[in-house]
Order: C-alpha cells, then sequence, then structure tokens
C-alpha cells in the first residue's frame, strides 16, 4: 500500500514540476516581446532626436526623457529576464529528476 501512495506522490511531483516549467516558459517568451518592443521605440525615439533640430530644445529633451525612460525599463526587464531564465533552468532540472525518480520507481 505505501509504494502505490509514493508512485502517487511522484507523479503528482512531475505534473507540478512541468506545470512550473511551461508558466516559466511563458513568463519567459512575454518577457522577451517585451525586450525587443522596449527596444523597437528606444530606436524609434532615437531616429526622431537625430531629425530634431538642435534648436528645438523642447522637443529635444522630451525624447531624451523618453529615451532615458525606455533604457531604464529595459534594463529592468533584462535583469528579470535574467531572473526567470536562473528559475527556468532550475524548474528544468527539478523536472528532469522528477521524471528519472519516477521511471526508477515504476521499474522497480
Amino acid at each position: 500500500m505505501a509504494k502505490i501512495s509514493k508512485e502517487y506522490q511522484l507523479k503528482v511531483s512531475v505534473k507540478d514540476a512541468l506545470t512550473n516549467v511551461e508558466e516559466l516558459n511563458k513568463s519567459f517568451e512575454a518577457q522577451e516581446d517585451l525586450i525587443q518592443e522596449l527596444e523597437g521605440d528606444l530606436r524609434k525615439y532615437e531616429k526622431q532626436l537625430d531629425k530634431t533640430s538642435k534648436r528645438n530644445w523642447k522637443g529635444r529633451e522630451k525624447l531624451n526623457e523618453q529615451i532615458k525612460n525606455t533604457k531604464d525599463r529595459l534594463k529592468e526587464e533584462q535583469a528579470g529576464l535574467k531572473a526567470v531564465n536562473k528559475d527556468r533552468k532550475r524548474a528544468n532540472d527539478q523536472l528532469k529528476k522528477s521524471t528519472k525518480n519516477a521511471t526508477d520507481n515504476s521499474a522497480a
């Protein structure tokens, strides 16, 4: 009877690990998309700044502020992406261990 309980717990553990990996993969993809969007915005603002007359102080000041804010958000998102990537690696390792343990115990 204890063996059945143990097998059931391992299956749940593998299921939980797989769900965790899938959630982290979705989060990773969402952050990658956001970073690409921010990089596109940054390029757009820099092109606008290049086209703006040097005498147009207010326009240049506004664009420089947008560039600064976009760079700050980009740094934050890149740091978040690194954290998600680390979590994803840990979750993948846990999934591999859980799967291995489940197959080892089912063979016994």
